[in-house]
């Protein structure tokens, strides 16, 4: 986009997640046919350069990667301390557990006749939800505010359809009541969390 991420309106962002998303979209469709075969990520490209409305960013990284010394140290760095873990927010931590717990579910109890239509395909919405909440905890609060915005209003919207899933999984297998009782009380309580995060001014 011709103007820069400060001067992006929420409009402009939403426009700009949904172009992302259709590549998204798009490479995993072209990967389906393509997995495993040599030059995978060169077929990719190449199909996907034919959608002119969703253009994918490419470059050639080749070089770059060659040239890194990812296992070469110079004796000096032996004594340097590791860096400080991460601190995550508490809605990233939030989401990334109960991703965790369902994936545990998933492997445990889960009919396996469910396993795609309803097991994985929650643990993909959790992940996409995962990085959904992870940018939105990392926005600007200040210079991106329009994108924290935009950014919250999706992750709402994929909460819902988690819950619409979880709603219709549950009805395939009742077992699996209690623990989708669960899921659902924690997805709301953070669409609340999400929603006063929302409010609150920067």
């Amino acid at each position: 986009m011709s103007i820069n991420r400060q001067n992006r309106s929420e409009f402009d962002w939403e426009r700009e997640i949904r172009r992302d998303e259709r590549r998204i979209s798009s490479y995993y469709r072209e990967l389906m046919y393509c997995l495993d075969l040599p030059g995978e990520e060169e077929m990719i490209n190449e199909q996907l350069s034919d959608h002119r409305a969703y253009p994918v960013p490419v470059g050639n990284w080749g070089d770059v990667l060659k040239n890194r010394r990812f296992f070469d140290r110079d004796d000096d760095d032996d004594d340097d301390p590791p860096p400080p873990p991460r601190q995550y927010s508490p809605l990233v931590t939030q989401v990334d557990r109960l991703a965790a717990e369902w994936c545990a579910v998933s492997a445990a109890i889960l009919d396996e006749r469910l396993f795609i239509s309803g097991g994985l395909a929650i643990a993909c919405a959790y992940a996409k939800l995962l990085g959904r909440i992870s940018d939105f905890a990392d926005a600007d609060p200040v210079r991106e505010k329009t994108l924290k915005i935009s950014l919250a209003k999706r992750a709402l919207a994929d909460i819902n359809d988690l819950a619409g899933a979880f709603q219709e999984i549950v009805g395939w297998q009742e077992s699996l009541r209690d623990i989708v009782a669960r899921q659902l009380n924690e997805l709301s309580l953070l669409r609340e969390q999400l929603t006063d995060r929302l409010a609150q001014k920067p």
